[in-house]
């Protein structure tokens, strides 16, 4: 009997040591999927929006090599136009000015 007492508490020691096991692996994998983030964190500037004289207002964006666009909304979907121009910026009132180059 001694025997048999001794098989049944190894048998609940290892149920339990598989159950602890598959806990840590799935706590693992959602610390890896939450931390793992892709997204590149850009600091937040103020948004420049160019009013055309149409009407249609076009914001300048830069993408993560300086590169600059105006970044369009259509009916289609969002359209970005590549910008070589410079932006100045004028004095108190916060206006921009658009240059080409």
């Amino acid at each position: 009997m001694d025997n048999k007492k001794k098989e049944r508490s190894q048998l609940k020691d290892a149920e339990i040591l598989f159950y602890l096991s598959w806990f840590i692996m799935i706590m693992i994998f959602i610390l890896l999927a939450t931390s793992c983030n892709t997204a590149a964190q850009t600091p937040e500037e103020e948004m420049i929006i160019i009013t055309m004289s149409d009407g249609r207002q076009l914001e300048l964006v830069a993408d993560e090599y300086g590169g600059q666009y105006l970044k369009q909304h259509t009916k289609a979907g969002v359209i970005y136009i590549p910008y070589m121009g410079a932006v100045e910026e004028t004095d108190t009132l916060k206006f921009y000015n658009v240059k080409n180059k």
